[in-house]
């Protein structure tokens, strides 16, 4: 968690992000950015009213944020005595206003100031380390922001002619171009002194969980760039994640094998998913750590803390093959009609939403690649009402120009791989509706 430096540290760091693209820029220099109230931002030349070329955020107002706001209550017990220390969940409100020496000035700057912003709509915990350890005053490099559970996020808000006319009017200022931000969730932690109750023994070789764990990345062991497939090997990245029994479940379920002790370490757990065979479907899946603890003598294993759900991407993979193609023509081109049997791993469940999409291989450079697109039939094809996937749907197709395609598969938004030749151009899987 921060310390009460945090809401000055944050200031400091959308500050410094300001300051590095607006110097990067060559349109309006030199552009400075201040962090005043804008009754004290003043015009440089007060006989002609005329403006510095100067970039200024405010924070106009603090509010709580509504998921975190009862986090670890109550923090006192029935005499009074602190329990422990919730945090203090903020969200922080900006003004970026710009102002210009000349016309256009402000709105070029502000422009960038808005681009920069939204470019940095998640402050990496790098970014926040190296602002503040160039921020003055030095003490807010200390405030641990860059350490709290949850990241800053940066995001536009609207403000309507009301609410603008009633804050620029408490700040006994004159208006100029605005943009309005949400910064949030700033965590702020006291530092106070608790009373913790000691921790249940280790007794007949049972286990004690140390906290519960979390995960913060879901990656192909060889790289986390690199897909996820039916049976492809994961890292499981995070903190706390090791135990003297776990369990892995994706979606819910649990598939075999689990992780081995050689498996499991504080930071990473290596998990590989089950192989096409299983009942788990291609899309956006979820995946969570369990810990486990023996509470008895023998032990017997009971649920103890679980992490948070880490959704990712399993590929699908796929295999095309053209079916009851037909051959016709219009203004001279020659088209083709029929069916795609796309068998598919792992399965299609009945309800998902599966698009074919075709892509024009290797097309000649004096025209734009033909590209089209074919929903699957209803229920993806599933005539009985029992079954809940299947391993093969047939996408009608019409009114394709002959020649060859790329073909993937997008179910529920997650595209099917497409492999590349030596050359790098994508070459499989592909279709010849020649």
């Amino acid at each position: 968690m921060s310390d009460a430096l945090a809401i000055g540290a944050v200031t400091a760091v959308i500050k410094a992000v300001l300051e590095n693209t607006l110097a990067a820029q060559n349109v309006v220099q030199p552009v400075s950015v201040t962090t005043l109230p804008p009754d004290r931002v003043v015009p440089a030349n007060p006989a002609n009213q005329t403006d510095n070329d100067q970039l200024n955020l405010f924070l106009y107002q603090i509010t709580p944020n509504a998921a975190w706001r009862n986090a670890a209550l109550p923090s006192r017990d029935g005499n009074g005595e602190r329990l422990s220390n919730p945090p203090l969940a903020l969200n922080l409100h900006y003004f970026v206003t710009a102002y210009g020496q000349k016309p256009f000035h402000a709105e070029i700057i502000l422009g960038y100031a808005t681009l920069a912003l939204h470019e940095a709509s998640v402050l990496t915990r790098e970014q926040i380390r190296k602002s503040l350890a160039a921020a003055v005053p030095a003490s807010l490099a200390n405030s641990r922001l860059a350490d709290q559970i949850e990241q800053i996020k940066v995001t536009p808000e609207v403000l309507n002619p009301e609410e603008i006319s009633k804050l620029w009017s408490a700040m006994t200022a004159h208006y100029r171009p605005t943009a309005a931000y949400q910064v949030s969730v700033v965590l702020i932690e006291s530092t106070q002194a608790f009373r913790s109750a000691l921790p249940v023994r280790a007794m007949g070789g049972a286990s004690v969980l140390s906290g519960p764990p979390l995960i913060q990345a879901v990656q192909a062991a060889t790289g986390a760039r690199n897909a996820i497939l039916p049976g492809t090997t994961l890292h499981v990245l995070g903190q706390n994640l090791k135990a003297d029994h776990l369990r892995v479940r994706v979606d819910g379920d649990m598939f075999d094998p689990q992780p081995s002790a050689d498996d499991i370490a504080n930071d990473r757990i290596v998990y590989t998913l089950p192989n096409a065979a299983s009942t788990l479907l291609a899309g956006t899946r979820a995946l969570r750590v369990e810990h486990l603890i023996d509470l008895s003598d023998p032990p017997v294993v009971h649920e103890g803390n679980t992490s948070n759900l880490f959704p990712f991407l399993l590929r699908p993979q796929i295999a095309a093959t053209p079916e009851n193609v037909v051959n016709s023509a219009a203004n001279g081109v020659a088209l083709r009609a029929g069916k795609l049997k796309i068998d598919v791993q792992p399965a299609v469940g009945r309800s998902q939403d599966v698009i074919v999409l075709l892509n024009e291989f290797n097309p000649p450079a004096d025209r734009p690649a033909r590209g089209y697109s074919f929903a699957a039939p209803a229920n993806n094809g599933i005539a009985d009402p029992n079954q809940a996937s299947t391993n093969t749907v047939s996408v009608p197709f019409q009114a394709v120009v002959a020649g060859k395609y790329l073909v993937r598969m997008r179910i529920d938004g997650v595209d099917s791989m497409l492999t590349p030749e030596a050359s790098g151009l994508y070459a499989q899987p592909q279709v010849d509706l020649s």
